[in-house]
């Protein structure tokens, strides 16, 4: 597993968040478009779906978003990165809690204020 994924599924871990890698969206025309990740309660009503390149989705952004899913780029971190919670806590409220209201986790309502 590499090291972005390492760190998407530890973020999710300590903030509650559920995750599911490897989610395939099939398109419109039956092709399936693989994601790394998706994240069911954040971004649109469906969820977010994190890609590793943006000439991978970048032909079926419409019909991703009319999907009702969010979408994200996900990098690879730099070598000498450190796993850093509150980067991930800022990137997951800027995206937006799309699951139950009364599910909305306590550490997204801080990180707004």
């Amino acid at each position: 597993m590499s090291k972005r994924l390492e760190w998407l599924l530890k973020a999710c871990e300590m903030l509650d968040l559920n995750i599911e890698f490897g989610f395939i969206f099939i398109l419109s025309n039956g092709k399936k478009l693989q994601s790394v990740a998706k994240i069911p309660a954040l971004g649109a009503e469906n969820g977010m779906l994190m890609f590793d390149s943006f000439k991978n989705v970048s032909e079926h952004v419409d019909e991703i978003i009319q999907a009702g899913f969010g979408y994200s780029i996900l990098d690879n971190p730099y070598s000498e990165e450190q796993f850093d919670l509150e980067s991930y806590v800022e990137m997951f409220s800027d995206w937006g809690w799309s699951g139950e209201v009364k599910s909305r986790p306590g550490w997204m309502s801080r990180a707004l204020e």
